[in-house]
């Protein structure tokens, strides 16, 4: 676990990971067939066809070709968040960083957003006050949680990505060296095209991130 929670995961997406791990499949399937007859190894095909192992390597993890776990488990989160269960204060992981960002120099890393994020894009303010859950001083984009979705997918496939210089004012939060993808987040017939900032500096749980 310790391997997964180094990359960043939260305690309960590391257990996940690590359980997923291809290691770790393969050493529980060789101790369920240790008590199989000759017969039985031959018939019973080892645990080999699964879509959601992953692979922990000396440096950053690598996923099976058709392994979608994350967005799995972050739609997973969405919905909770949606229906007002999710009683985690952590991040909400989307997912890793998309190739299109770490060809142009962004190492590996979760991806994430706030639940208090994921909520204010996908509802209006006037739903917010209805269920009870307006903040002030926080913009509704009203984008429905489907649309949250997908971000994920938006971000790995951009319309543009716009490499932002420093800003020489270090007193700023915004004063780190960001990058811009430019997203299609249409919904309902009407375009909506998303600046999303990847990467600068935040405050989280009064923590620099």
């Amino acid at each position: 676990m310790e391997y997964w929670k180094n990359l960043g995961y939260s305690d309960e997406e590391a257990m996940a990971m690590y359980y997923n791990t291809a290691g770790e499949r393969e050493a529980r399937d060789a101790s369920a067939r240790r008590d199989y007859n000759a017969e039985q190894r031959k018939n019973i095909r080892p645990d080999i066809d699964r879509k959601d192992v992953v692979f922990a390597n000396s440096g950053d993890p690598v996923y099976s070709a058709d392994e979608n776990i994350m967005q799995n488990d972050f739609e997973e989160k969405v919905d909770q968040i949606e229906n007002n269960t999710y009683n985690s204060d952590d991040v909400v992981i989307m997912g890793r960083t998309p190739k299109v960002l770490q060809v142009i120099g962004f190492n590996s890393l979760p991806v994430a957003m706030t639940k208090k994020h994921i909520y204010s894009v996908a509802v209006s303010e006037a739903r917010a006050k209805n269920e009870g859950r307006y903040k002030k001083n926080t913009n509704y984009h009203d984008l429905g949680f489907n649309t949250v979705k997908q971000i994920y997918n938006k971000i790995s496939d951009p319309l543009m990505v716009i490499v932002a210089p420093d800003f020489t004012d270090k007193t700023s939060r915004y004063s780190t060296h960001r990058v811009i993808a430019l997203v299609d987040l249409s919904v309902n017939n009407k375009q909506v095209i998303a600046p999303i900032a990847v990467d600068f500096e935040g405050i989280y749980n009064k923590k620099n991130n």
